[in-house]
C-alpha cells in the first residue's frame, strides 16, 4: 500500500545514475514484478553465483602453488584468475599458509613486480627464499623487485595455453 501523496512507484529523479533506465525502476509497490535494472545494464535477476568452502579455496591456491618451477614467480592477481577467487582472497590464503615452504607462497609477488609480505619473517626472508631459488631481484624505491622475466602469467598458461600446447599438458596417452 502506498503512502498518502505517493504513487507508489520509484521516480526517476531519485535516482543518481543517469544510466538507469527510468521504466526498469518504475514497478508498484507490493508488485511480483521483481526490480529491474537498478545496475546500468542489468537484465533479470539471477541466480547466485555459487561459492567455494574456504577449504575448497585454499586447497585449489596452495596445488596450483605447486605449478610455479622454482626461478619463477607468479602475482596475486594471475593465481587469483587461475583459481576464481579475489587477488585480496588469494592473499588471506596464502598469509595462512600452514606449511610456507612446502607450499611455496613465497613464489607470489604483487602485479608491479615488488615482493610484498611474507608471514614467516617478512619481505627480507621471502626476498632470500627467492635469491636462493634464483629468481633475480632488485632494489627500487627502497623495496625488492623482481625481474619481469621471472614473472610467469599462471593464469593464461592454464586458462589460454598456446597452440599446439594440449598435447603437453595432456597425460593421458592415447593407445
Amino acid at each position: 500500500m502506498a503512502r498518502p501523496g505517493h504513487s507508489g512507484r520509484v521516480t526517476p529523479g531519485l535516482i543518481s545514475n543517469p544510466e538507469v533506465k527510468p521504466a526498469a525502476l518504475e514497478a508498484p509497490v507490493g508488485s511480483e514484478r521483481p526490480c529491474r535494472g537498478l545496475q546500468a545494464g542489468a537484465g533479470p535477476l539471477q541466480r547466485p553465483v555459487p561459492t567455494m568452502s574456504p577449504a575448497t579455496s585454499s586447497l585449489i591456491v596452495y596445488t596450483l602453488l605447486h605449478l610455479i618451477p622454482p626461478g619463477k614467480v607468479t602475482t596475486y592477481s594471475s593465481l587469483a584468475r587461475a583459481s576464481g577467487l579475489s587477488p585480496r582472497a588469494v592473499g588471506r590464503i596464502l598469509a595462512r599458509n600452514p606449511s610456507p615452504i612446502a607450499v611455496p607462497c613465497h613464489r607470489v609477488v604483487r602485479s608491479d613486480g615488488s615482493i610484498g609480505g611474507y608471514s614467516m619473517g617478512g619481505p627480507r626472508v621471502k626476498a632470500a627464499l627467492l635469491k636462493l631459488e634464483g629468481v633475480r631481484l632488485y632494489r627500487s624505491g627502497g623495496s625488492w623487485r623482481v625481474h619481469p622475466e621471472d614473472i610467469v602469467d599462471l593464469s593464461s598458461i592454464l586458462l589460454d595455453p598456446p597452440e599446439g600446447s594440449a598435447e603437453a599438458l595432456s597425460t593421458v596417452k592415447a593407445d
